[in-house]
């Protein structure tokens, strides 16, 4: 066989498995649950080339499972076998490995398959065979399978038993739940809520609705006079809202919708219902009527107001908190900012002081140098020069202490220096703490980093502690 002649019955094939996938929906209204079932097989058979079909639902402890259908093939050759339909998943044969292994069974030669069990007498003999379970939440829901194909099982068959299986399974599921939902309406009709039926026409006429609308201080004999509209219950503000959220759902086909509203009783007290309702059509779509229920959950919309405005209340609460919390952190930020600038203008007032006194008595020196020179300018311009004069200069310079201020300026001078250097040292260490001018990564120098961070701080820890260095040998680091 050509690789084009391949291609074109494997894609032949898939449109087969396809239209039979779609035909599964409308094929399970139709029928019941057994026969659809049976219809599942059939299927799976054809699109197989099997023999035989079977299908088991697995119980929920998934140590039991029940026979639920075979193929109408196996059944007619086959009737017999059909007899015990439970059996404990432990016991069956290899087939059930689907269920124990929750993994698909194939098997092209059934008689030299390891660890297989004998069949029940009468069972159609097996040459080759396809388990496939259905997996839902870990567990293993339903097994199908198929068997003796004259020739081998593909990846292919495979993969039509497993679709077949996963959407039959879905659909069962589905109607399942429809009717569980039909049985609960059905109570829910007989239960204290009101049921109720409108006409799909302005004001939703009441049609029907359930004695039990006296609660609500309405008679059903007027609601169904007209007396009033349905319509002219809802409260004036949900109206608008809840005719468009009709006008939608009908628009858009639905069988369905729920609603949540205020009505209003004559005596204008408020109640909150929420309305289940199924729209009912004719032949054609169009929408006859609307069937449903009205629960009264004023009570429980009253707690969830009460709890809303709770967290209304507590997020504000929470927002002041965390202001507060923010505004107490920046008040110790700031104190602690106080702090640093405090010992900081400690240090740098220090040097600045003494600087600054330096400077007074540098002030006076100079006053009293420039006196001496303009008496040795003066001497200088004399034409003669004689004693009486140089007595007289000799005299001030005794009397400014000239030596002295000659040595105390050189002093006066390198203190100065000193102190002008602590203070650009903790300008330069400040500028280094903030790193306000680097913009980019820089390597480093733990030392002098803890040098500058000492330095700023010393006059907090000078009065309380001693400070030892021993750094080790530590690089640089980015």
């Amino acid at each position: 066989m050509t690789a084009r002649k391949q291609v074109r019955q494997l894609l032949a094939m898939q449109a087969r498995r396809a239209s039979a996938l779609l035909a599964l929906p409308e094929k399970s209204v139709e029928m019941d649950e057994a026969d659809f079932m049976k219809y599942v097989l059939d299927q799976a058979e054809a699109l197989t080339g099997s023999k035989i079909g079977f299908m088991h639902f697995v119980n929920p402890d998934e140590e039991t499972m029940e026979l639920v259908a075979w193929s109408s093939k196996t059944q007619d050759c086959y009737y017999h076998v059909v007899s015990e339909r439970h059996c404990p998943v432990s016991e069956a044969s290899i087939w059930a490995d689907a269920a124990r292994q929750k993994l698909t069974v194939v098997i092209n030669d059934y008689a030299s398959a390891a660890y297989k069990k004998d069949l029940p007498a009468g069972h159609p003999t097996l040459l080759r065979l396809i388990s496939v379970p259905v997996i839902e939440e870990g567990k293993v829901r339903m097994m199908t399978g198929v068997g003796n194909k004259p020739d081998l099982y593909s990846e292919n068959d495979v993969e039509t038993v497993q679709l077949l299986a996963n959407e039959a399974w879905r659909i069962v599921r589905r109607l399942r739940a429809e009717k569980a939902l039909c049985i609960a309406n059905q109570v829910v009709n007989a239960s204290p809520v009101v049921c109720f039926r409108w006409a799909a026409s302005e004001g939703w006429p009441v049609v029907f609705v359930s004695e039990n609308v006296r609660q609500w201080g309405y008679a059903a004999a007027d609601l169904q006079a007209g007396i009033p509209l349905f319509a002219d219950l809802i409260h004036p503000d949900d109206l608008s809202r809840v005719t468009d959220e009709v006008t939608s759902q009908t628009a858009d086909g639905a069988a369905g919708y729920e609603q949540e509203y205020r009505i209003v009783t004559p005596e204008n007290r408020l109640i909150w219902v929420v309305d289940r309702t199924n729209v009912q059509r004719d032949a054609e779509g169009k929408v006859l009527f609307y069937d449903g229920v009205l629960t009264d959950i004023t009570d429980r919309k009253i707690q969830q107001l009460a709890i809303a405005r709770n967290l209304t209340e507590q997020r504000e609460l929470n927002r002041r908190l965390e202001e507060a919390h923010s505004q107490l952190l920046q008040s110790e930020k700031m104190a602690s900012i106080g702090q640093l600038a405090a010992g900081i203008a400690h240090e740098l007032n220090n040097p600045i002081g003494f600087v600054h006194s330096n400077l007074g008595t540098l002030d006076g020196y100079v006053r009293d140098l420039m006196e001496i020179i303009e008496a040795y300018e003066t001497l200088a311009c004399e034409p003669t020069v004689d004693s009486a004069q140089v007595a007289k200069i000799t005299q001030l310079r005794e009397e400014r202490d000239f030596n002295y201020i000659r040595g105390d300026i050189a002093q006066l001078m390198h203190e100065s220096k000193d102190g002008l250097g602590r203070v650009r040292r903790i300008v330069q260490d400040l500028k280094n703490f903030s790193h306000v001018s680097e913009q980019e990564w820089q390597w480093a120098d733990l030392h002098e980093g803890l040098d500058s961070t000492l330095n700023i701080v010393w006059n907090e820890l000078k009065y309380k502690c001693k400070v030892v260095k021993a750094y080790g040998d530590v690089p640089q680091v980015n």
